[in-house]
């Protein structure tokens, strides 16, 4: 009897350390078990934009991961100020995180007089998903066919071509702003509430121009609904090696834009549960599944950094910004 208690009592240990080691597989079952329920992932744009496709793909690797369904949840408006400003007045408990531009986040408070909350203070940084340089699409209605002959119908046409952006102050309506300020052109910035919406107007040709996101705009390419004229990275993309850079146009030597992902949880959440949220993203966009997915979108790859890092690219960009809307004219509105 006593052989056969001590036996009982050996498997008991054992099942308990394995439901220990299972729970902690990445670190996320802390004492108070979190997280035991779904999380909220906030998306302050519209469905069906370049935002919402990441984010979408981002939160099916981390509910695979942390344990728990991510759903995503679309509060567009405002600039991406509405729903940036839902995850500002969360509990600081981990379950909503925010998933957005970090230009855009850091952004908005040039962009507005007032907004409802700080970029910096009232959020903690988790980690950067990806960073995508945009393609320049045009109408295959305009008669160009390169930078350099848009840049010269421009001129020819002062104030008449209009271009497209995803929302005020975004990379998409910046990356426009620096091509008129490098090239000495004069374009019409015109804003939607998202990329979703930019995209359907660009297609329908009622606007001709268009600094699109690499997954919404590739299809539409390979279509041949759109034309390709240039991308905004600094090198040539490895899976589009046949379109050119901005830079290798004649005076635009310097140009060069991406956009910087992130995700973000409220302030004050407790550090075990960032850091368990942060290895839970981490193995999510490290997983093949994801690392697949974006380099079908154009020969993208993840960053999946730990929140210092991000906090640093923030810090970097946030320093930068205000130079960047001050030549681009922008002021607050």
């Amino acid at each position: 009897m006593i052989v056969a208690a001590i036996r009982a009592t050996r498997v008991a240990s054992a099942l308990v350390a394995m439901s220990v080691l299972a729970a902690g597989a990445f670190g996320i079952a802390t004492a108070d078990a979190f997280p035991d329920r779904p999380i909220r992932m906030i998306v302050p744009y519209p469905a069906g934009g370049p935002t919402d496709i990441l984010a979408r793909q981002v939160a099916a690797q981390m509910s695979d991961k942390i344990g728990q369904t991510v759903v995503v949840d679309n509060r567009g408006g405002a600039n991406g100020v509405i729903g940036t400003d839902v995850v500002a007045k969360s509990s600081p408990d981990g379950y909503t995180i925010l998933m957005t531009g970090i230009e855009q986040h850091v952004g908005n408070i040039h962009m507005f007089k007032s907004v409802p909350y700080d970029p910096i203070k009232d959020f903690v940084p988790i980690t950067e998903i990806d960073a995508e340089p945009l393609i320049l699409v045009v109408s295959p209605s305009l008669p160009v066919k390169s930078v350099k002959e848009l840049v010269e119908l421009a001129k020819a046409k002062p104030g008449t071509l209009n271009f497209a952006s995803s929302s005020l102050g975004s990379l998409s309506h910046l990356a426009g702003e620096k091509l008129k300020l490098m090239a000495g052109i004069d374009m019409v910035h015109v804003p939607y509430k998202g990329g979703g919406p930019a995209m359907l107007d660009v297609l329908a040709g009622n606007v001709p121009i268009y600094f699109s996101a690499i997954p919404a705009s590739l299809p539409h390419i390979q279509a041949g609904k759109l034309r390709a004229l240039a991308i905004t990275s600094s090198t040539r993309n490895k899976d589009l090696p046949d379109l050119p850079t901005l830079s290798e146009t004649p005076g635009l030597a310097d140009y060069e834009a991406s956009i910087k992902f992130g995700i973000w949880t409220v302030a004050k959440t407790p550090a075990d549960r960032v850091a368990a949220l942060n290895k839970a993203l981490v193995a999510g966009l490290k997983a093949p599944a994801f690392v697949e997915f974006l380099a079908k979108q154009g020969g993208l790859t993840p960053v999946a950094n730990s929140p210092e890092e991000m906090a640093a690219r923030i810090d970097a960009i946030a320093k930068q910004l205000p130079e960047t809307y001050k030549a681009a004219n922008i002021t607050p509105q």
